[in-house]
C-alpha cells in the first residue's frame, strides 16, 4: 500500500509524481487582480466527507459574510457552484482538500494512502 503522506515528507511538501500523476499538499491560485471567483465542486469519491479549505492574506466574503484569513467549504452543505469575493490585493488564494472521517475535525495533509 502506498502512503502519499510518507511521499510527501521525503520531498519536504513539494509535489511528488506517482503512476506519472503529480499530487500537491496544497494549491496556489493566483489571483492575476481578480477579487471574484468561483469554487465548483465537481465530484466527490472518498468514503469520508469531502470539503475544500481556502486561505488568503485578507477576508473572504461568501453568502454576504465576511469570514477572515480562511474558509472550509463542505460538498456536502455547500452549493455545488459557490461565488466568493475577496477584499485583498494579495497574489495568491492557497486550496486544499480537506475531509472529516466522522468525529467532526477537519483533517488535512494526512492519511493519503492507496
Amino acid at each position: 500500500m502506498i502512503c502519499f503522506e510518507d511521499l510527501f515528507l521525503e520531498s519536504g511538501g513539494t509535489p511528488v509524481v506517482y503512476e506519472g500523476n503529480t499530487l500537491v499538499m496544497k494549491d496556489d491560485f493566483p489571483m492575476e487582480g481578480c477579487r471574484r471567483f468561483r469554487l465548483v465542486f465537481e465530484a466527490c469519491n472518498g468514503e469520508w466527507r469531502q470539503g475544500a479549505y481556502l486561505c488568503v492574506e485578507g477576508s473572504f466574503v461568501v453568502n454576504q459574510q465576511t469570514v477572515e484569513g480562511g474558509i472550509a467549504l463542505w460538498e456536502d452543505t455547500a452549493p455545488a457552484s459557490v461565488q466568493l469575493e475577496t477584499d485583498t490585493d494579495a497574489q495568491t488564494i492557497e486550496v486544499r482538500n480537506v475531509w472529516d472521517v466522522g468525529d467532526g475535525v477537519m483533517h488535512s495533509w494526512h492519511n493519503g494512502q492507496l
